[in-house]
């Protein structure tokens, strides 16, 4: 496809594969952002006998609030990133519940 042809000359065929494209694209994505929750979660789980044992026993200093917070704030982040990127939403819901109102 030549630089100077935009999406409007494509064929109907060109569409179909550019859409299956897209489609598989997108499904790749939500693969990879699924494994990497579930490395996340195994990796948290695997170290948590000794994180029970060291960090949440002891007194509460700047310290332990800063490891729980940096242990903690990415397993919560991706849990919202999966439901946002990776759930089906239907075109109401994102209509009728704007986070924030557009730019």
């Amino acid at each position: 496809m030549d630089a100077e042809v935009g999406y409007g000359d494509l064929t109907i065929e060109q569409g179909v594969q550019e859409l299956i494209l897209a489609k598989t694209s997108i499904m790749e994505a939500r693969y990879a952002m699924a494994a990497m929750l579930s490395l996340q979660v195994y990796e948290w789980l695997s170290g948590l006998d000794a994180e029970l044992r060291l960090i949440h026993r002891a007194r509460w200093t700047w310290i332990k609030t800063l490891y729980l917070l940096c242990r903690y704030y990415p397993l919560i982040l991706w849990m919202v990133v999966m439901w946002a990127y990776v759930g089906n939403h239907s075109y109401a819901f994102a209509v009728a519940a704007p986070i924030s109102p557009p730019l």
